[in-house]
């Protein structure tokens, strides 16, 4: 069953501030694991906190020069840092999930998230899969009970079923 990812609310901000709203369905395990990914990004690229970095940016991209100036400027490091994640997860022969997020997008917005994973010379896929193990890393720093209670805020949402 797919969930509005308004129930996360690293999320919430940016499909608020759409016009016209973008509809992101996704599996709770897909929340989850992208909500903890994008919260964990989120700290390296938008440290001054408006909503999930990476959608944030693929949202501003082409509006703001400051942000685009302040993403470009942290892009090689966050290329290195992702690839430095699939690189270990390749090394260790991992099995990544392949599972996608359904977005519902503007040609504008289709484009502007092509651009910056082409820019940082990764496709959509690598994106996705590295959000997954960046999610992985950050399990192994949470205790028990942080990860219990990260799991208990996000599935006590409400969830909606949607078409």
């Amino acid at each position: 069953m797919l969930i509005p990812a308004q129930s996360s609310p690293h999320i919430r901000y940016w499909l608020e501030k759409t016009t016209p709203p973008v509809r992101l369905m996704v599996s709770r395990a897909e929340m989850e694991i992208f909500d903890a990914a994008l919260a964990q990004i989120h700290r390296r690229l938008v440290p001054e906190g408006r909503g999930s970095a990476l959608i944030y940016a693929f949202r501003q991209l082409s509006q703001d020069p400051a942000l685009r100036e302040r993403i470009t400027n942290a892009l090689p490091a966050f290329q290195a840092e992702i690839s430095s994640i699939l690189q270990r997860a390749r090394v260790k022969n991992l099995k990544v999930p392949t599972q996608q997020l359904r977005l519902s997008l503007s040609p504008q917005q289709a484009i502007a998230i092509r651009d910056l994973a082409g820019t940082m010379g990764l496709t959509l896929s690598d994106l996705g899969r590295a959000a997954i193990l960046v999610f992985r890393e950050a399990e192994k720093d949470l205790s028990a009970e942080q990860l219990r209670k990260f799991r208990a805020d996000v599935l006590a949402q409400r969830f909606e079923r949607v078409g």
